[in-house]
């Protein structure tokens, strides 16, 4: 009880001295402006509205080329063109490696179950895990890799 109560003090000491620190700065005419609206006025476009905008034109099978002539047609400046370009090759590529990573572990686990199989198959010591465990997860990874990579 005495925990809550030190607590539900320590929040309303806080919320007044967050208030104190807030900068503001005023601008020719003498009105107050908060800083974030300066700092938002300052960038006249978004670099993740153009992100979301350039995937939906991908989702419709545009290619690169036609992308970025409709981003300058609707007055995009160049850098942030290049910018998202930029970021979703990014996306694309570490995509790719990790479908690439999907499908060698995958490879492996089935590689390591065959050689198990084969190798316990005349002995009194069972190979049931090595046969079916080992086989299923590695088609489940070679699966999702290749899913990976062909999406």
């Amino acid at each position: 009880m005495a925990d809550c109560l030190f607590i539900i003090l320590l929040l309303l000491t806080i919320a007044p001295v967050k208030e104190k620190f807030h900068s503001h700065f005023f601008d020719t005419s003498g009105k107050k402006i908060n800083f974030l609206q300066t700092k938002l006025a300052m960038q006249p476009t978004n670099l993740q509205d153009h992100y979301a905008q350039l995937l939906s034109w991908k989702k419709q099978g545009l290619t690169i080329d036609e992308i970025s002539l409709r981003f300058q047609q609707t007055g995009v400046p160049e850098n942030l063109i290049q910018e998202a370009l930029q970021k979703w090759k990014q996306l694309l590529e570490k995509k790719r490696n990790t479908a690439f990573v999907f499908c060698g572990i995958g490879i492996a686990l089935l590689s390591l179950g065959c050689f198990v199989t084969l190798l316990f198959f005349n002995s009194d010591t069972g190979f049931d895990f090595a046969l079916y465990g080992l086989t299923i997860i590695g088609v489940v990874c070679v699966f999702k890799g290749m899913y990976d990579l062909m999406s």
